[in-house]
């Protein structure tokens, strides 16, 4: 049996489905696989060096109890980082490797790349599977033009056309200026084909915006709306938090650090030691993660972000039975955008 819960807040209604837990383990299980292009083209087409925020974003957001991977493609394909569970030293090592990207080779080999990640892609059962593409689109093997068309091919009705059975969403993230309109047509396609997002980018702020909707899409834990001024409530039987806020954190002013305030008045920045969760200050964004928070009104202060995110794990016992809440596409949908 379903259950729906529809919660008011300031800026207005949330709905959260509730079902059976043994429908919330597989859909938690869902895993990430980051692909990442190391030419030389497409390091020159990413002076900002977004791919490696945008590796950090992602990784900082998944669950201890998920499993994830990156791949890095130029002429080779590389493993930058072991899939496994994504526990603390994972996303450490993630972070430095996404720091460090240095172009390879000319070759782009995006098929060797695309399936190296993706070397389970015949099997007959999995949870959800998310693989995040940091492109240009361009496929380079060193070989002639007409073979490099058809590796185009070959990877549009072979491999993707494997992906939705598999349950594999793939988002491309095309960085830089628009080149060739048969490169970017190629990234859409993978996507589309697949089930997943697609978004060509140009600055931070795009990128970020597009993998926060990634996120969402990954994440079971339902969203929580914030108000204009950085209110939120958590409600009773809240077993986590999770808070991301996304600015420029490098040329901030010490003084004005960003604070949350807890429903009892009490204080919480990047100086304040926790004992039950984390806090993660990066260059463009900052997040905390509680266990267990006060019940109540939240508040993020000290700041006015671009964009504010709230999730959090409530269990809410049923007839006897813990369980955990389960997002709505509408709940989904709900992320505040400043």
């Amino acid at each position: 049996m379903t259950f729906c819960l529809r919660i008011a807040g300031l800026c207005g209604l949330l709905w959260i489905i509730l079902a059976p837990t043994a429908s919330y383990g597989d859909e938690a299980a869902a895993d990430l696989r980051i692909v990442v292009d190391v030419s030389r083209s497409m390091h020159k087409a990413d002076p900002e060096h977004l791919r490696g925020a945008g590796i950090e974003l992602l990784s900082r957001q998944m669950h201890a109890g998920q499993s994830a991977g990156i791949w890095a493609y130029s002429q080779l394909t590389q493993q930058l980082v072991t899939y496994g569970p994504s526990d603390g030293l994972w996303k450490q090592i993630a972070a430095i490797h996404g720091r460090n990207l240095s172009a390879h080779s000319r070759q782009a080999n995006l098929p060797a790349g695309l399936e190296a990640a993706t070397w389970d892609l015949d099997k007959s059962s999995r949870s959800p599977t998310h693989l995040v593409l940091f492109s240009n689109g361009r496929i380079d093997t060193g070989r002639t033009t007409l073979e490099h068309q058809n590796a185009r091919q070959l990877l549009l009705n072979g491999w993707a056309s494997k992906l939705r059975q598999a349950r594999i969403s793939v988002h491309t993230v095309a960085i830089g200026a628009a080149g060739d309109q048969d490169d970017m047509d190629l990234l859409k396609q993978i996507s589309d084909l697949s089930g997943g997002l697609h978004k060509q980018v140009n600055e931070l702020g795009e990128l970020q915006d597009f993998l926060m909707d990634v996120v969402q899409l990954m994440q079971t834990s339902p969203q929580i709306q914030a108000d204009d001024n950085g209110r939120f409530q958590i409600a009773p039987g809240a077993s986590m938090m999770n808070v991301v806020w996304l600015a420029d954190m490098l040329n901030m002013d010490e003084s004005k650090r960003p604070a949350l305030v807890q429903p009892d008045g009490t204080r919480l920045d990047r100086l304040t030691p926790l004992v039950n969760g984390r806090w993660v200050l990066s260059r463009d964004f900052e997040m905390v993660t509680l266990q267990n928070p006060q019940v109540g009104w939240w508040r993020l202060d000290g700041i006015h972000p671009r964009r504010l995110s709230v999730l959090g794990e409530i269990e809410i016992r049923v007839d006897g039975v813990s369980t955990p809440v389960i997002p709505t596409e509408e709940s989904h949908a709900l992320n505040r955008r400043i």
